[in-house]
This record gives C-alpha cells, sequence and structure tokens, in this order.
C-alpha cells in the first residue's frame, strides 16, 4: 500500500519548525516562572505516524498522518495534575475513485507530572501518563465526479489505550503557555483481525491557567 511522505522526515521537519519558533519566542519575552494552580486547559496539534494491522487484513507500518490532542486538568498538588486526555491520529491513502481513511482516537485519564521549581528554567518540563478507552476505525470511501461524497463502510474495533506524552514549555503570559511535545499512544483492541496499533506524534502545544 502507498502512503505519504517518509513520516520520519515530516516528524523531523515540524519538530525543528516548532523548536525554532520556541526559541524565537523565548528569547524575545522575558522568562515568567510557571506557577500552576487550579486548572488547566491544553490543545495541540502535529504530524504522527501510525501503525496498525488493518481489520480488514490491512497493513500501516508507521504510516504519516495528523494528530489534534485535547487535555484538560486540575492541579491536586505543587506538581501533580490529573486530569482527561484525549488524542487522535488520521491518515488517508489511495487513489480516486476508492480512498482509505484510518484514525486512531484515544480517551483517557491523566496524570501529569510537573518535576521542575517554578522559577527554573526546567520548570516547563511535564511528564504525563494515562489509561482509558481507543477506538480503531478504518473507511473505505468511494469518490466519483459529480456525486456527492457518502461516509462510506466503516469497520471499528476499541480496546485498552495507554498514553505516555513527555512535553515542554515557555509562559507567554501569566496564564498562557506555548510548547513542543512528543508522545507514545498504544491501543490493545478486542478483536480477533486487530490486536494492536499504536502512533507517536510529535505537537505543538498551547496551554490555558487559571485558578
Amino acid at each position: 500500500m502507498t502512503g505519504g511522505p517518509d513520516p520520519r522526515l515530516t516528524l523531523c521537519r515540524v519538530a525543528a519548525t516548532a523548536v525554532i519558533g520556541l526559541l524565537i519566542a523565548s528569547t524575545a519575552l522575558a522568562m515568567r516562572p510557571h506557577v500552576r494552580e487550579g486548572w488547566h486547559v491544553g490543545v495541540a496539534y502535529g504530524a504522527a505516524a501510525g501503525d496498525f494491522d488493518g481489520p480488514a487484513g490491512e497493513t500501516l507500518e508507521f504510516e504519516d498522518g495528523v494528530s489534534p490532542h485535547i487535555r484538560a486538568s486540575r492541579m491536586v498538588g505543587s506538581d501533580l495534575a490529573l486530569g482527561l486526555s484525549y488524542a487522535g491520529w488520521m491518515y488517508e491513502t489511495g487513489e480516486l475513485p476508492t480512498k482509505f481513511r484510518y484514525s486512531m482516537q484515544s480517551l483517557v485519564l491523566a496524570a501529569s507530572w510537573y518535576p521542575g521549581r517554578a522559577d527554573r528554567a526546567l520548570g516547563g518540563l511535564c511528564l504525563r501518563g494515562g489509561v482509558g478507552l481507543g477506538w480503531v476505525g478504518y473507511t473505505e470511501v468511494e469518490i466519483l465526479a459529480d456525486e456527492e461524497q457518502g461516509h462510506g463502510d466503516r469497520t471499528g474495533s476499541s480496546g485498552l489505550a495507554l498514553e505516555l506524552n513527555l512535553s515542554y514549555e515557555f509562559r507567554l503570559t501569566d496564564s498562557v503557555a506555548a510548547g513542543l511535545g512528543v508522545g507514545l499512544n498504544s491501543m490493545g483492541v478486542a478483536d480477533d483481525r486487530l490486536e494492536s496499533a499504536t502512533f507517536v506524534p510529535v505537537t505543538v502545544n498551547l496551554g490555558w491557567y487559571w485558578d
């Protein structure tokens, strides 16, 4: 099965662009302390490489895709937050008139640990881990000229999902932060045709903090 460009090159480009942007932001703005109290909401978007044995027998070997993330948590101590984390992965391949669309999604209960002191550089570091429910989907869509595109025939499975994510953020204001994250999302699917699925995202993150 043919896919897009080399996912390793895409991930490297996303990471390099994000790092350059963050370095520019960090030099343009004074370093603010990473004070975390109350609530935190974050969004992220980037590239991800996904791998799984498809529900119809096809195999993906770390194909390039995109990955959106949403998270919300509340601090329960000076360096620990508990909350929910959503992560997704989407990929499309095939030649017209038939397209194949793959997706992975997970919603987990997550714990975020901030090991550094708020007034030090390591204060922007965060390690997040979570466990919850994951979904894997495969859709075959026929796209014909002058006809409305349908939803296609979708096959899906669900099972246990695990998330591990390492990120670093800079405070842009007292309540807004931006950073870069890299993660591993793995799912064990309860289906005879599909045993597991994994995607590895590299994302640009935005976060908001308030009491």
